[in-house]
C-alpha cells in the first residue's frame, strides 16, 4: 500500500459503525448535507426522471437525497449502509463494476472524493461509466479553505492525509485544490455548468488543532455570512458542482 493509499477496509468499518452519518447535532456537517440536498434538488427536478433513467450514487452511505430508489444504483465500500437498497454495489469509486456509458447521471457527494487515494482514477471512472451528455454532481473539500491557512497544505494542488474533523473528532482526508479538480474534469471530457461554494467564513473560526464538536458548531454559525462572501469564494472549504460529459 502506497503512503497516500487509504485502507478502504478501515474506512468501511468506520462508516459501518456510524449510526447516523448526517447528525443534526453536528451543525457543520448538517449544513453541508442541506447544501448538497438543495443543490441536487435544483439540478434534478422530479419531472426530469423518466423510465430507464439511471442515477449512480457513488459513496452513497444509503442516502437518496429525496430521489426515488427506482432510479438509483448505490455504491459504497460500507456494505451495511446500502445492503437494503434495491440496487447496490459494494466497492470503490476507483474501480467501478459497471459497463462503459451505462448511467445517465452520477452523484458523488459527502466528501467521498476526499477519501479516495486518487481523484484522477475516480473521475476517470466516472467519465467511463457516464453516457455522453450525462451529468455529474460532485462535492468535495478543498485545500483553499482558511482552515489550512498558515500550514503547508494551504492551496496545494493535492495533499494526502490532511488532518481535519468529523463529528468532533480528528479525521484524515486527501485534499485537492479547485484548479486541480477542474483540470481533471476537463481532461476527462467534462464541462462544468454550475458551481456552489460554501463554508467560506466558518473555517476562519477553527483552531486547526484539538477541534471539538462544540468548536465546529460555533464556527458553523458563521455560514449565515456565506451568501455575501462572493469575493472570498476561492477560499471556501466545500465545493459542489454540476458538470456534463461532452459527446
Amino acid at each position: 500500500m502506497e503512503a497516500n493509499e487509504k485502507d478502504e477496509s478501515q474506512v468501511a468499518n468506520q462508516y459501518n459503525g456510524i449510526e447516523t452519518i448526517w447528525d443534526k447535532d453536528d451543525k457543520w456537517h448538517w449544513y453541508t448535507k442541506e447544501q448538497i440536498r438543495k443543490f441536487i434538488k435544483k439540478c434534478l427536478p422530479n419531472q426530469k426522471l423518466k423510465d430507464g433513467f439511471i442515477i449512480f450514487n457513488a459513496g452513497s452511505g444509503g442516502n437518496n437525497y429525496s430521489i426515488p430508489d427506482d432510479y438509483m444504483i448505490h455504491l459504497d465500500i460500507a456494505d451495511r449502509k446500502i445492503k437494503e437498497k434495491k440496487r447496490y454495489i459494494v466497492g470503490s469509486i476507483k474501480n467501478i463494476d459497471m459497463k462503459d456509458n451505462s448511467v445517465d447521471m452520477i452523484i458523488c457527494v459527502g466528501s467521498v472524493l476526499n477519501y479516495c487515494s486518487s481523484a484522477t482514477m475516480a473521475i476517470k471512472e466516472f467519465g467511463r461509466i457516464l453516457k455522453p451528455g450525462g451529468s455529474i454532481i460532485l462535492e468535495y473539500e478543498t485545500t483553499n479553505s482558511y482552515e489550512y491557512k498558515g500550514t503547508s497544505s494551504y492551496q496545494k494542488s493535492v495533499v494526502y492525509n490532511v488532518e481535519t474533523f468529523y463529528g468532533g473528532k480528528a479525521e484524515l482526508l486527501n485534499m485537492y485544490s479547485q484548479n486541480y479538480i477542474n483540470t481533471i474534469l476537463q481532461f476527462n471530457g467534462f464541462k462544468t455548468k454550475k458551481t456552489k461554494r460554501f463554508h467560506i467564513f466558518s473555517p476562519c473560526h477553527l483552531k486547526n488543532k484539538g477541534i471539538t464538536l462544540e468548536e465546529t458548531n460555533r464556527a458553523a454559525n458563521m455560514v449565515r455570512w456565506d451568501p455575501i462572501a462572493r469575493f472570498l469564494t476561492k477560499n471556501c472549504s466545500n465545493i459542489i458542482l454540476l458538470a456534463t460529459k461532452m459527446g
